[in-house]
C-alpha cells in the first residue's frame, strides 16, 4: 500500500474487482484519458513508465533467458540472436506503461 499526495489537472480512478485500485493524475489530457490510463495500469501492472526506463541488468537477464529458450528450441545461433532482438522489444514494451 502506498499513499502519496500529488497534484494535477485531471484525476482518474479505477477499481477492478474490489481488489486492485489505481488513481492516475494527469497534467493535460482529460478525465476520460486519466481513467483509461488507470484501467491500463490495473490490467497490465507495468513496472516501468517507458521501455527506456527498464534497467540494463533486467534487460540483460531477460535477454539471456530468451537466448537460451531460442537455442534450446534448436535454432542456429544467428537466428536465435535475431529472434531475441524482437523478443526484447516486446519484453520492454510489456513491462512498461508506454511500451
Amino acid at each position: 500500500r502506498r499513499i502519496q499526495i500529488v497534484t494535477g489537472e485531471n484525476l482518474g480512478t479505477y477499481v477492478h474487482g474490489g481488489k486492485i485500485g489505481v488513481v492516475s493524475v494527469l497534467t493535460g489530457g482529460d478525465a476520460t484519458l486519466s481513467k483509461d490510463i488507470a484501467m491500463h495500469i490495473a490490467a497490465a501492472a507495468p513496472t516501468y513508465v517507458k521501455p527506456t526506463d527498464v534497467p540494463a541488468e533486467v534487460v540483460a537477464k531477460e535477454k539471456e533467458i530468451q537466448l537460451q529458450i531460442a537455442i534450446d528450441s534448436g535454432k542456429p545461433a544467428e537466428i536465435a540472436e535475431k529472434m531475441v532482438t524482437g523478443r526484447m522489444a516486446k519484453f520492454t514494451g510489456e513491462v512498461s506503461l508506454t511500451g
